[in-house]
């Protein structure tokens, strides 16, 4: 994966709050839920604020010991997960863009770095066929909630 590379979430279909540093995501086209922590709720945290993923990698690297893993090779899954379950999409890199600034994740010295573990994407249908059903998004002259039309 290009380390210059942006994503961005795909709002509106993609919302999403952290809650003690578990980010919870919903995407409102299929009703699926995801969850992740740790390491993951970090990395969702600075694409969120527009990092690149070299800046992600490196922060990532900063806070956390490599242990046995590889945490490029992590990030990577990671974002290409995301981007199979259409949670994010590209940025188009212009010449010279230097836009988004990454969030601050807490980092520690080297004697004090954590273990990283992979990021994990859990992921959850048990509730599509409520989350389809959702009134905020589908209200027409028959009330709500109404399913979307396919």
């Amino acid at each position: 994966m290009d380390t210059r590379a942006r994503y961005k979430i795909n709002s509106p279909d993609v919302i999403y709050e952290n809650v003690d540093n578990e980010v919870l995501i919903i995407e409102f086209n299929t009703g699926n839920y995801y969850s992740t922590n740790n390491s993951g709720a970090e990395i969702w945290e600075l694409l969120a604020a527009g990092a690149p993923v070299g800046e992600i990698i490196q922060k990532i690297g900063t806070k956390y010991s490599d242990g046995n893993g590889d945490i490029k090779t992590a990030v990577d899954q990671f974002f290409n997960e995301l981007l199979d379950e259409n949670l994010i999409s590209p940025v188009k890199i212009e010449p010279g863009d230097t836009e988004g600034h990454a969030a601050e994740i807490g980092t520690s010295t080297r004697s004090e770095q954590l273990v990283f573990e992979a990021p994990v994407l859990q992921k959850y249908s048990d509730m599509q066929e409520l989350l389809l059903l959702d009134p905020i998004h589908e209200v027409d002259e028959t009330g709500w909630p109404a399913p979307k039309k396919e």
